[in-house]
């Protein structure tokens, strides 16, 4: 090891609000290496998010800016810095497809994981998300050299995931992404309950709100406000114009957060799932009461100063948020509050992720990740590679061979379902087996056609290779066929007669129109 460990933080991909707390705690984690005499750390932002950092990073943070448009060229860019800035670690807080793992870089990689929500509840996100997200992060924990992650329970689900050594992952925690004292207030609470989360499915916003109607007539002042992205869904919207006593705030400025975190009777925190779950830390250091999930990293991290309950009942959230508003004025409450909010610091945080480096350096290159970094994938490697995948679609002609690039496959929804031309099938792999090939321009057996369309409308995800140029004899589709794909869209996928018929009708099935034909 150096005298001095050079670190280079890559903060192209985080993208307020859709990087979520991942702003937060790259900025917080920063800012404290900054200040480890051993360290010498830089961070790179991008024109997309330079201003959101500029407001978190402290005074005298060392920062490059990337100019380039995409991530791809950024990648690219960063890569030339990091040879200049004589890099010896890179440190990814988010994994994104373009990250760089080449077999022959003097370079380290870490990547942060905060969770694998993608593989535990698939059903929260769309098929070519799911396939977005599982390429990111099994190239990163397959290829990186040391994994970050946020809590024990984080670690667990990327073990149960995947296989890979046990000290390849090192946990090194979080905190509040901002420093603030606690604060015994017992008296001085507005009379109002508290949730700063985006509007994503996971958040369990709509439950909340069931829960608040509950709570209003025991206490009829009682308001409930919502911090954070409204997201793009008409539900969130409905809850704030139907509910009274209800506000969303949109995003706020630091300092309003750090008000309404104050002065809030309770912070509620009803997360379906979530790998460490920062305001409830936030909360807790500045004394507000806490009711949150019992699920996921959120007992890790409420410890014994949180009041729990299962998420998906409504009365049990709403007794716990009563139980925690009593304890604002409990003695004992508040030094549980203390001791369990100091376990957490993002000083503890960068210097887990530090030793952790230098143990990793100390060992220098491990093989098997090497070589999984030089060897491109065979077909049957999927499977282990990418935990969320359930089929592959090949089209006819396709070689099964390492020259099928993972980045060319694509995410089938209903609507790409309801053009395939049944005739361009030419092999479909289900977890592994093969389950028919058609190596000739004939017709793929019915059978499979509609296995196919089971398994995207049970939402399972089911990756294709587009094909760009089809021979005229595969173009071409008869009129039986036709009518049968028409049959199986009508049960399988419920679209609507018309809807079937006008695929058919129009050739709107693949990249180019079908020719029907007699039988």
């Amino acid at each position: 090891m150096a005298e001095r460990t050079k670190i280079y933080i890559s903060s192209r991909v985080i993208a307020p609000p859709a990087s979520g707390g991942a702003l937060q705690i790259t900025a917080s984690l920063a800012n404290r290496l900054f200040t480890l005499k051993n360290v010498d750390c830089t961070i790179g932002v991008s024109k997309k998010n330079k201003t959101q950092f500029a407001q978190l990073l402290d005074a005298g943070a060392k920062c490059t800016q990337l100019d380039r448009a995409s991530d791809l060229e950024l990648a690219k860019q960063e890569e030339a810095f990091l040879k200049d800035f004589s890099a010896e670690w890179c440190f990814y807080p988010f994994p994104s497809v373009n990250d760089s793992f080449t077999a022959d870089s003097k370079i380290y990689r870490c990547v942060c994981i905060y969770d694998i929500q993608h593989l535990e509840c698939a059903s929260l996100f769309p098929p070519a998300d799911r396939w977005k997200r599982d390429k990111a992060f099994s190239k990163a924990i397959c290829c990186a050299d040391l994994i970050a992650t946020i809590s024990d329970f984080s670690a667990r689900q990327i073990r149960k995931h995947f296989s890979i050594p046990q000290d390849r992952v090192s946990v090194i925690y979080a905190g509040p992404s901002q420093a603030c004292e606690i604060d015994n207030r017992s008296q001085k609470a507005a009379d109002f309950i508290f949730y700063p989360a985006n509007a994503w499915p996971h958040k369990n916003h709509g439950r909340l709100v069931e829960a608040f109607q509950i709570l209003r007539k025991r206490f009829p002042t009682l308001r409930l406000i919502f911090t954070g992205d409204q997201g793009q869904g008409a539900e969130i919207r409905r809850l704030i114009r139907d509910t009274p006593s209800l506000e969303h705030l949109g995003y706020v400025s630091a300092e309003k957060l750090q008000e309404l975190m104050r002065n809030a009777k309770c912070l509620v925190f009803p997360s379906l799932y979530e790998g460490f779950g920062m305001p409830v830390i936030e909360a807790l250091m500045v004394g507000t009461p806490v009711a949150c999930s019992n699920t996921t990293s959120l007992p890790e991290v409420g410890g014994d100063a949180a009041e729990y309950f299962d998420p998906n009942d409504v009365a049990q959230m709403a007794q716990a948020v009563e139980r925690a508003i009593s304890n604002a004025s409990n003695p004992e409450w508040q030094e549980r509050a203390k001791r369990q909010a100091a376990k957490f610091t993002f000083d503890r945080s960068a210097k887990l992720l530090l030793e952790a480096m230098e143990e990793v350096s100390s060992r220098g290159p491990d093989p098997e990740v090497l070589q999984r970094r030089s060897a491109p994938l065979q077909l049957s490697d999927y499977w282990q590679s990418f935990p969320s995948l359930d089929a592959i679609l090949l089209p006819v002609g396709c070689i099964e061979s390492s020259e099928i690039k993972v980045e060319d496959f694509k995410a089938l929804n209903r609507l790409d379902m309801a053009r395939l031309n049944p005739i361009s099938i030419g092999a479909l792999f289900a977890r592994g087996q093969k389950i028919a090939a058609n190596g000739e321009f004939k017709n793929l057996p019915f059978r499979v056609y509609r296995q196919i369309l089971c398994l995207v409308a049970e939402g399972k995800l089911v990756v294709h290779l587009p094909q760009s140029a089809r021979s005229g004899e595969a173009q071409k589709i008869s009129r039986l066929i036709a009518m049968q794909a028409v049959f199986w869209q009508l049960k399988i996928l419920h679209r609507t007669c018309r809807e079937a018929v006008m695929a058919v009708v129009t050739g709107k099935w693949g990249n180019g129109k079908i020719q029907t034909l007699g039988n």
